[in-house]
């Protein structure tokens, strides 16, 4: 399982956000293509927070990249995930 570390990315309304906390999970999405969602979302259409090309095509990747996964670093925006072993009942 994976946790929002950092998100500096702007929000908008409207628009599906990962706040720090928030605990996502990469969903395959199609051939060639991951998505971030919320771990808790069971829904046949996911909101998508992230979508990025699967670094390696020809591997069977299940857990997707961790760490800072995008950045903008004129603007200095930064999304940033870390793993948890497991998840506190709060």
């Amino acid at each position: 399982m994976l946790r929002v570390k950092r998100n500096t990315f702007p929000e908008y309304p409207g628009v599906a956000y990962a706040h720090p906390g928030d605990l996502v999970e990469w969903r395959a999405a199609g051939i060639n293509r991951l998505e971030l969602c919320r771990a808790n979302d069971t829904s046949n259409f996911p909101k998508v927070l992230w979508s990025i090309t699967r670094p390696n095509q020809q591997e069977d990747f299940k857990s997707g990249p961790i760490g800072v996964i995008a950045q903008n670093k004129g603007k200095g925006w930064v999304l940033e995930l870390e793993e948890v072993q497991e998840v506190e009942n709060v």
